[in-house]
């Protein structure tokens, strides 16, 4: 009897623990779901992979294939996407941003007359609002 008592109590506390780690994993995922990422290469594999902070050209162009991402539904139908070297912008353009699944935007961007840099970066932001959504920073470097 006092095994089967031990045997029932040991469940109880083994289902207790793993409720308390899924209510944790579910508060994590409701603030991952909030959350806006972007993801940038140099074409959709590369970019949705998000295995590159930055780029290497031989060319004094790019053309960046970036997507905004986010696990719940993106709430907004425009953005503004502006893409700057240290302060000064390089790029800025504002687009409906084609929607591949509600949860994903994507955007091209043509960068021209390239100065290597450490410092770029691209920020999205709401439209007609203005409201910083997610940024990414990379950098360029020239092929040697």
């Amino acid at each position: 009897m006092k095994k089967q008592v031990f045997s029932f109590s040991l469940l109880i506390l083994v289902m207790s623990s793993s409720y308390a780690q899924l209510g944790k994993r579910s508060d994590r995922q409701l603030e991952k779901d909030k959350k806006y990422e972007v993801m940038i290469g140099t074409n959709k594999t590369n970019a949705s992979f998000n295995n590159t902070d930055g780029f290497t050209i031989k060319e004094n162009d790019i053309r960046i294939v970036g997507f905004l991402h986010r696990h719940n539904k993106i709430e907004y139908d425009k953005i503004y996407v502006r893409t700057k070297r240290d302060t000064t912008v390089v790029d800025e353009q504002t687009m409906k941003g084609r929607s591949i699944n509600a949860s994903w935007k994507d955007f091209y961007i043509k960068l021209k007359d390239l100065v290597p840099s450490d410092n770029y970066r691209i920020e999205v932001y709401s439209e007609p609002e203005r409201k910083l959504v997610a940024s990414k920073e990379f950098y360029i470097k020239k092929k040697e």
